[in-house]
């Protein structure tokens, strides 16, 4: 392999990787400090990303169609192509009792570029020599210091927001999912193909790659499963989303200071808040990015950054009009991921396809059989899918167009949206959103003019757009789920935005545009707060007067920042057109003023770092000593054995209780017969799918397994602990705050470990 010139070492100093790489380290030390990790865990995990993911996503990337691009690029989009590579090599593996089987990634990338002698090595180092017309370096510059900042602020927006108020060293106050997705994990660690493990012998059916990764890297590292979900994989999904939109938008578009602002619209623009009383929680001020979102569902995160090279080569397919082999078995191998990933997230890039399609054969082009072989390809990944990951279940989602309007109106305090009319309540509602979401994909307008529109990569963006959003307002789901339609496709928007002012800039911007522009956003950004300082930070409230409340609190405000956006922009469009601008730059200057509007939140964001949370406190669904018992268990059992426990509900026993109680299989890695059964597909277990079923209610299918199971518990004999055996339990797991008899379990059962409320027996051993 040639030593690297000093011309490499050059580039390697303009790439952009450096200063992204010094906030990396000073990420890592934060999170050290504030999430109580270990720094050895978090050395481990910077080396598994380094050599299993990025090293041979790097090679594979090159493959697929990058080679001499940008060494940000190959090694951001390179790490995320990885983390494809890295789910069926792991699966196999782990299938035929080798999960050290992910180590041939590795292992082919050095062969690979040994046999080539390193050629591929050199091409990335050096990338492209030529510069973007405006101005700007196609790799290194100003721009790598400001995606670095933005980078370290998603960092301590993390630690605030996250790390702080749940560390590892509080596993006790954890978010009410987090079990969920850890035993999840924990399943995949030990077993595949995979089963819900909090009831034994039923298939798992959900989007559950994103553990794959877990356990792969838990595997590998021997880090804790626990310390991946709550801050390494998580941190590593968010980073790569926020520097992958970057990369990806400077590939597409050569213009490095737009990909800055795809990864800021992506990180920190949400809603036009014009509305002095919004918080986090309130839906107009979601952001199209949020980093608590991405903590609070791993599969969300996961997608995000997947979806990131999947448009950038569909975009690239469709724009050459040429797709191989060698483009298609990376493009197939991204949608199979995607689908797994986010069970929402590649339906709207199939619509988006199907609109290219049809677009194309209606304008006969003679450019649509690319277009038809990617939606081909991507409708039979889907269909595919939903039997292979989801056994073909809707899990609860239907079509119902009110319904996001409605759950909306309820997160805001319109308890009686049913009784007061509720037509008038939930459209200002949809239609107020709706406008607020197209704040995020306002540069889909620079596809629109002079034709541009024809092309049938800019119909794919404006389909995934249209179809994300129609989505999100046009199905329902008891969990809010819809929701993740229009999440899933954040990336999308922010590219999309991007590449929409570069088509209105045209080849080049001066100096003195760049500076109108910059000016128009702030000029917006400042307006939309005034209005909010001035029509008062009262919320909607709910009663007879609803109508006339949503008026003064949400329409009102608009209107009023509507109105002063609309005059500000059309005075600078004139005094721009006076100057000389061509249309294409005047329509950027008043995109740039609405754009403006949604970077307030930023201001927020910044201005509440100063505030941190105190760590949370001690949950109740998981007692005193109840995570040393578990992980006793893990450490002296087989991954196979079974375990049972009397313990069903979330928060200690009551009638009809909320079934999440999953934290007993995610600490102990193992089967239990039956621990909480909520969010099981009713469907697969042989019940309707009703909302009662779909729900975290839903009640348990076989009585005769649920009494054998707690008659074990409450009434212990010998024929009731020999029915558990003849089910395979091994271990029993008793939570004191339930019925139980455990002085008559000693008599029956070896006891092997007792830890506050809770006590450890084994029987059959």
């Amino acid at each position: 392999m040639p030593t690297p010139t000093k011309r490499d070492l050059t580039s390697i100093a303009r790439s952009g990787v450096w200063p992204a790489g010094i906030v990396l380290v000073l990420a890592l030390g934060l999170a050290a400090g504030v999430s109580d990790v270990r720094p050895v865990d978090l050395v481990k995990l910077v080396a598994y990303v380094a050599v299993f993911l990025t090293l041979p996503g790097s090679v594979l990337w090159r493959l697929a169609g990058g080679a001499g691009r940008p060494l940000f690029e190959m090694l951001v989009l390179g790490t995320i192509v990885g983390l494809a590579a890295e789910l069926p090599v792991y699966l196999i593996g782990r299938a035929i009792g080798f999960p050290w089987l992910v180590a041939a990634l590795p292992a082919g990338a050095i062969a690979y570029l040994a046999a080539t002698r390193g050629r591929d090595v050199r091409l990335t180092l050096r990338g492209p020599d030529r510069e973007a017309d405006d101005g700007d370096a196609s790799h290194g510059g100003w721009w790598t210091w400001a995606l670095g900042a933005l980078l370290g602020l998603v960092a301590v927006v993390t630690a605030r927001s996250v790390w702080a108020a749940e560390p590892v060293t509080r596993l006790r106050a954890p978010y009410v999912d987090e079990p969920f997705h850890l035993a999840l994990a924990g399943e995949l660690k030990h077993h595949v193909p995979a089963d819900f493990p909090w009831v034994d012998g039923v298939p798992l059916f959900y989007h559950w790659l994103t553990y794959v990764h877990v356990a792969s890297a838990s595997t590998v590292t021997g880090i804790e499963p626990i310390v991946l979900l709550r801050v390494g994989s998580i941190a590593l999904f968010v980073s790569l989303t926020v520097l992958g939109a970057a990369a990806a938008v400077n590939r597409l578009t050569q213009r490095p200071w737009l990909g800055v602002l795809a990864a800021g619209v992506l990180a920190l623009s949400g809603a036009p808040d014009a509305f002095g009383w919004t918080t986090a929680v309130a839906p107009l001020a979601w952001p199209v990015y949020a980093v608590d979102i991405a903590f609070q569902s791993p599969t969300h995160a996961f997608a995000s950054a997947l979806v990131i090279p999947l448009v950038v080569l569909l975009f690239e397919a469709l724009r050459d009009d040429r797709l191989s082999w060698r483009s298609w078995l990376p493009l197939a191998g991204l949608m199979i991921a995607v689908s797994g990933a986010k069970s929402s997230t590649l339906p709207p890039i199939v619509a988006g396809l199907f609109l290219a399609l049809v677009v194309q054969l209606v304008l006969r082009t003679g450019r649509w059989r690319v277009p038809l072989a990617l939606f081909g390809t991507s409708a039979a990944v889907f269909l595919i899918a939903q039997r292979v990951f989801y056994g073909g279940n809707s899990r609860s989602m239907e079509f119902a167009p009110l319904d996001t309007a409605e759950q909306m109106a309820r997160v805001l305090g319109w308890t009686d949206v049913d009784e007061v009319v509720p037509g008038s309540v939930t459209a200002i509602v949809a239609v107020t959103f709706v406008v607020a979401l197209l704040l995020s994909v306002v540069g889909f307008v620079g596809l629109l003019p002079g034709g541009r529109w024809r092309r049938a990569e800019h119909q794919l963006l404006i389909g995934v757009m249209a179809a994300a959003i129609g989505a999100g307002f046009s199905f329902g789901h008891p969990g809010f789920a819809q929701v993740y339609f229009i999440r899933g496709a954040a990336p999308t928007m922010a590219i999309t935005c991007a590449i929409g002012i570069s088509a209105m800039l045209g080849d080049r911007l001066p100096r003195a545009r760049a500076w109108g522009l910059l000016g128009a956003g702030v000029l917006g950004a400042l307006l939309t707060a005034l209005v909010a300082a001035l029509t008062g930070d009262q919320g909607p409230s709910g009663g007879a007067d609803v109508v006339s409340s949503v008026a003064r609190a949400i329409v009102l405000p608009q209107v009023v920042a509507a109105l002063l956006l609309g005059v500000a922009a059309l005075v600078m469009a004139l005094v721009a057109h006076r100057r000389g601008w061509s249309r294409g730059p005047v329509a950027a200057l008043v995109v740039f003023t609405i754009l403006g509007a949604g970077f307030v939140r930023a201001g927020g964001v910044v201005g509440q770092l100063g505030d941190w949370p105190e760590p949370r406190a001690a949950d109740t669904m998981i007692a005193n000593g109840g995570i040393v018992a578990a992980r006793y268990i893990r450490d002296h059992s087989d991954p196979d054995d079974l375990v049972a426990t009397n313990a069903h509900c979330l928060r200690g026993p009551e009638p009809n209780c909320d079934r999440r109680n999953f934290w007993m299989s995610a600490y102990t890695e193992r089967h239990v017969l039956v621990e909480g059964w909520a969010y099981i597909p009713p469907e697969i277990v042989g019940l309707e799918s009703t909302a009662i079923n779909n729900s975290s209610f839903l009640p348990f299918w076989d009585d005769e397994l649920l009494a054998i199971n707690d008659r074990a518990f409450a009434q212990p004999s010998a024929e009731s602990i020999a029915a558990l055996q003849e089910r395979g339990v091994r271990w029993m797991l008793v939570d004191r705050r339930y019925e139980s008899r455990v002085g008559r379990l000693r008599e029956l059962a070896e006891l092997r470990f007792r830890s506050g409320d809770y006590v450890v027996f084994e029987i059959g051993g």
